[in-house]
């Protein structure tokens, strides 16, 4: 995976090939067409120019250009305070149960036909709830898939923000009824949702499964 270096001329910082030193390869050029050596090695570079990412002043070298490890070892520090502060949010249950989603994400897979203590129903029961408004219906994807187009007058709850921040749920009420979707049944921003809200003491939600394809494949509307 390589991230463009805003540059006049086509830049590449590699982080997909870091050696035993905890060092970075910095190549200059169209990264597909360089020839990687196995184990980690390092890439031969084309005399990159001084130029500043992410604060640092990089000079040109005849080959290898390397930022220290500096950089990798405060990344792998915030990413485990970030992996601490979340198991501290939610219960070693409810980890458990997001875990076993995210598996089912990984191996590209069907999210599960049910989930304990959580409903689940179909594009024609949410139609016949959205139409009483006997329920709030809750887009968990994120911001940009919802400000795009969602089920017409869902609010916005999502469920990567919701995992690091329990506390956007404050604004609901418990007493109410939710019902939670997103794009299908392979997404698992639903069932996550569903999970984290059943944990924090909401006793009424719904899981529309099938989520944003199957309303629009009804004809039902949008916004």
């Amino acid at each position: 995976m390589s991230t463009k270096v805003s540059r006049k001329t086509t830049e590449y910082i590699d982080i997909g090939m870091i050696n035993s030193g905890m060092t970075l390869a910095i190549t200059k050029g169209n990264p597909d067409k360089e020839k990687y050596k196995p184990g980690g090695k390092h890439i031969k570079d084309h005399k990159l120019s001084k130029t500043t990412i992410g604060g640092l002043n990089l000079k040109r070298r005849n080959r290898t250009m390397k930022i220290t490890g500096y950089l990798l070892i405060v990344s792998l520090a915030v990413f485990m305070m970030g992996g601490a502060s979340f198991a501290d949010q939610w219960s070693e249950d409810v980890v458990k149960q997001l875990d076993a989603i995210t598996a089912l994400e990984q191996g590209k897979q069907e999210m599960p036909a049910s989930m304990e203590g959580v409903p689940v129903v179909n594009g024609e029961e949410v139609h016949k709830i959205w139409k009483s408004h006997k329920a709030a219906i809750i887009d968990t994807r994120n911001k940009t898939q919802y400000d795009t187009e969602r089920i017409e007058g869902a609010h916005h709850l999502s469920s990567d923000d919701l995992i690091k921040d329990p506390a956007l749920a404050n604004s609901l009420d418990k007493e109410k009824e939710y019902i939670v979707y997103c794009n299908g049944v392979k997404c698992p921003r639903s069932p996550r949702a569903a999970i984290m809200l059943k944990s924090l003491g909401f006793k009424k939600v719904y899981w529309y499964r099938e989520g944003m394809p199957d309303w629009k494949s009804k004809g039902y509307p949008t916004e």
